[in-house]
């Protein structure tokens, strides 16, 4: 793979052209999460299943989950580096 860089930024705060879809993106997002919560707060609803119906949603059940992602882990666990790579991650 060759890398080319078409931009360069300097250090500090980003540009708001380069930062303002996300931002808007994220907070449109924070707002409707917000307005469903007191919604459904409102209802006084009391188990999963109430919470369900009320979302026209189904409960499902997943056994086995794994939540790393293959090759996202340190390197100590994927065999390359020493065990002390690991750490350097946090």
């Amino acid at each position: 793979m060759i890398a080319q860089v078409l931009k360069h930024y300097e250090a500090g705060l980003a540009p708001l052209e380069v930062v303002k879809e996300g931002i808007v993106a994220a907070l449109s997002a924070e707002k409707r999460a917000k307005n469903l919560a007191d919604k459904l707060s409102k209802k006084g609803l009391s188990s999963l299943e109430a919470y369900a119906t009320e979302l026209n949603a189904q409960i499902d059940t997943i056994s086995g989950v794994n939540y790393f992602v293959r090759g996202s882990e340190a390197a100590a666990f994927n065999g390359k580096g020493d065990d002390y790579s690991y750490w350097s991650a946090f």
